[in-house]
């Protein structure tokens, strides 16, 4: 059975054919392929005025150095407070207590970023190649954000179908397991805790962590730390 399209990066979620390779679904999806993904999210574009129609009138604004200072100020206040709406929404969404303990072998989970609120998925790229971001809807209709769990003695790998979670070259990326047999060792992770959030280390190099940006775009893991960008709350879907 052939595995159904992931949605486009820049075609608003519109399907295409994958490439080749890809396997049958795992064990914990049942055997049966699950509903269709849900569109890619893209901020939305300012709508042009239409000819013809009244120009808006533009918004008052402070003058002087202590209104500026005041804007600056209002401007921050609110980027701090939607950081902390969304942290608050992902703690309300994840699980809590020993989260590692708890991923075995067959667990399925949703990985909820911190910074955007949104979950981990896998999108299909411009150049037809798979690619992440953390910017997918919560639905129940999505497959593109699950992960099956695999541990392998003290790592885990993080799969969607035959796709797995990887760093290599200091990015993140899909590294497909092409023979079957066993995982890519770019898709070796060491898990840690933080507080009630994820954190994912690449094993193979040891510093580098998946981290996302607030608009869910994604940080190269050799440039990220343990900071908030890497926590991930985490939803089960399926456990063993």
């Amino acid at each position: 059975m052939a595995t159904p399209p992931y949605p486009s990066y820049v075609k608003g979620g519109e399907t295409s054919a994958p490439p080749p390779g890809y396997g049958p679904p795992p064990p914990a999806y049942g055997g049966s392929a699950p509903p269709p993904a849900a569109p890619y999210y893209q901020p939305q574009p300012q709508q042009q005025q239409q000819h013809g129609s009244k120009p808006q009138p533009k918004p008052k604004t402070s003058h002087g150095l202590f209104g500026s200072l005041s804007s600056i100020g209002r401007d921050v206040a609110k980027g701090f407070n939607s950081i902390a709406t969304e942290a608050s929404s992902v703690y309300s969404r994840s699980v809590h207590g020993d989260i590692v303990s708890q991923l075995v072998s067959g667990t399925t989970i949703i990985l909820i970023s911190r910074m955007s609120g949104r979950s981990l998925e896998i999108v299909q790229g411009p150049d037809g190649r798979l690619m992440l971001d953390a910017a997918c809807q919560d639905s129940p209709h999505v497959f593109n954000n699950k992960w099956l769990v695999t541990k392998m003695g003290s790592w885990f790998h993080l799969s969607n179908y035959n796709n797995f979670l990887a760093i290599e070259g200091g990015n993140l990326v899909v590294a497909m397991n092409v023979d079957h047999s066993r995982p890519p060792p770019s898709s070796r992770f060491k898990l840690h805790q933080m507080e009630h959030f994820l954190l994912l280390e690449s094993a193979i190099t040891p510093g580098q962590y998946v981290a996302a940006t607030e608009r869910g775009e994604i940080k190269p893991p050799a440039a990220s730390s343990n900071d908030k960008f890497s926590h991930f709350g985490v939803q089960f879907v399926t456990t063993r």
